[in-house]
């Protein structure tokens, strides 16, 4: 198989856009004429894909394409059939492409089972396995340097715990901080300030919220006063409730079991790394109010169920949560 041909596989899809990008820019630099071609599963055109591929441009025969989902790709949104991509697998595979290509495929959770993964050259396969703790704050304190923001440690870390691991929404989370100094150039964002200026992932607030309900009824009561002012309808909050205790109840379903490695965990129940670590901090307090957790959730249930049979006003919905937050306080 030709050089010129590439997989991009892993979970590290910010990484795989940047490696893009750079590529695409190096080329362009090389020839200035050369065009991009990106195909997804959303816009896919098979006969298409085959003319870019094999056949030259009409005005220059240097380009970049890149099909996203070859091999077929195992995560959630992948449409792709094994059909539909057989044929233009086995091309790519057996047919000269001309000079001047450069093939890029994406496939994030590629199909090992599948004849093309298996035939397709080790050496051509680059993989973008998402950051670990420590190279997700070096990547917070590289990008903050290079916006002149001086975070020490303690502001890392603080950025890192109200975002989280998304290398996206850091990199915009941090532009944005940075186009507030540079309109307030004395100012200097620290742990207590920061939350101010980001929009906090739901799954920060979840694991501030569940933190707290299990500490104390009384003040899960007044951390819903804030929160409220984040939701718009009854059902957005509930969203927020469901995912919260889902993630607690599989947690404490898999240790009841035995699973313990982190690894394993995180593969069997779904979970991102950095909210696998999150919520094993509070494991021993989870374990000794399982009970207390169920029966928020049938209260959940029950509320949710109310509101959509109209035994229960959707306006009442907060004080509703807020009744359920003492209903089995003293529950173990």
């Amino acid at each position: 198989m030709q050089k010129t041909i590439t997989l991009f596989t892993g979970e590290n899809q910010y990484t795989i856009t940047q490696e893009i990008t750079r590529r695409y820019t190096s080329f362009l630099a090389k020839y200035p004429e050369a065009s991009l071609h990106y195909y997804t599963p959303l816009n896919r055109n098979i006969e298409e894909i085959e003319q870019q591929i094999f056949w030259g441009g009409l005005f220059s025969s240097h380009k970049i394409i890149i099909l996203n989902g070859i091999p077929l790709d195992s995560t959630p949104w992948n449409t792709l059939k094994v059909e539909e991509i057989e044929d233009i697998a086995n091309d790519i595979l057996n047919r000269s492409i001309p000079d001047g290509v450069v093939l890029i495929l994406v496939s994030y959770k590629p199909d090992k089972r599948t004849k093309f993964f298996k035939a397709f050259p080790q050496e051509n396969i680059k993989n973008f396995p998402l950051l670990d703790e420590r190279e997700i704050k070096q990547f917070i304190k590289e990008k903050s340097d290079s916006l002149s923001l001086k975070f020490w440690n303690s502001e890392i870390d603080a950025f890192f715990n109200f975002i989280g691991g998304d290398q996206f929404r850091i990199e915009s989370e941090l532009n944005k901080l940075a186009w507030y100094k540079d309109f307030h150039p004395d100012f200097h964002f620290t742990p207590e300030n920061m939350e101010n200026f980001l929009f906090l992932t739901p799954e920060v607030n979840n694991f501030e919220f569940f933190d707290v309900l299990l500490e104390s009824p009384e003040k899960a009561e007044k951390y819903l006063e804030h929160m409220q002012e984040e939701w718009s309808n009854w059902v957005m909050a509930m969203g927020f409730f469901h995912w919260g205790i889902k993630n607690d109840l599989l947690l404490i379903d898999a240790y009841e079991k035995g699973i313990k490695d982190q690894k394993i965990l995180a593969s069997e129940l779904k979970m991102h790394p950095f909210v696998l670590k999150k919520t094993l901090t509070k494991i021993k307090s989870l374990l000794e109010k399982k009970s207390y957790i169920i029966n928020f959730l049938q209260g959940l249930i029950r509320i949710e169920s109310g509101i959509k049979k109209g035994m229960i006003w959707e306006d009442y919905f907060r004080l509703e949560i807020k009744k359920l937050l003492f209903a089995n306080e003293k529950v173990k």
